[in-house]
């Protein structure tokens, strides 16, 4: 409640808080005085707004922390593609088909410049080219499919899918 005198007649006057700053008429004169502003609700709305602003950042913080949660979990979770690999694997598949697509291209050039040179040189080391891109690419499909089904065994040991 704010208390004031009216400035007509001095009567004591009392109204709510929420008249702060408005305009009342006196009971006794009639006459219109200026509600005061109130020294107390101006404490109160600065404790209300400090009280808010706290509940804001702790709202802030709590939202920083999921959102830290939710990045280490992407973090620990290897991407997939759509056949379930984790990029690592996807890369090795790419790099093994790499190597076969060189392997065979070298074969192919050293076969044609043996042919027109007519040294078997040229066709051994050919042989070799396609051999060596084919034998790289095997191992790295092999490492591939090895770590695609340890991570599996891995999940189905921690209980998130069925064992392969």
């Amino acid at each position: 409640m704010i208390k004031y005198k009216c400035i007509h007649c001095g009567v004591e006057l009392e109204t709510e808080d929420s008249l702060n700053g408005a305009q009342e008429p006196c009971p006794e004169c009639k006459q219109m005085n200026s509600v005061p502003r109130s020294k107390v609700s101006v404490t109160s709305l600065k404790q209300a707004v400090r009280a808010r602003l706290g509940d804001i950042v702790q709202e802030l913080r709590a939202s920083e922390e999921e959102a830290q949660r939710v990045r280490q979990a992407q973090i620990a979770q290897p991407k997939k593609d759509d056949a379930g690999m984790s990029n690592t694997e996807s890369a090795l598949g790419t790099i093994g088909g790499i190597y076969i697509v060189v392997g065979v291209i070298a074969a192919l050039v050293l076969i044609s410049v043996g042919a027109d040179k007519k040294e078997p040189l040229y066709f051994a080391l050919g042989a070799m080219a396609a051999a060596s891109g084919i034998l790289s690419a095997t191992l790295l499909f092999a490492v591939k499919w090895i770590l695609h089904y340890l991570r599996r065994i891995a999940k189905a040991v921690e209980g998130g899918e069925e064992k392969p």
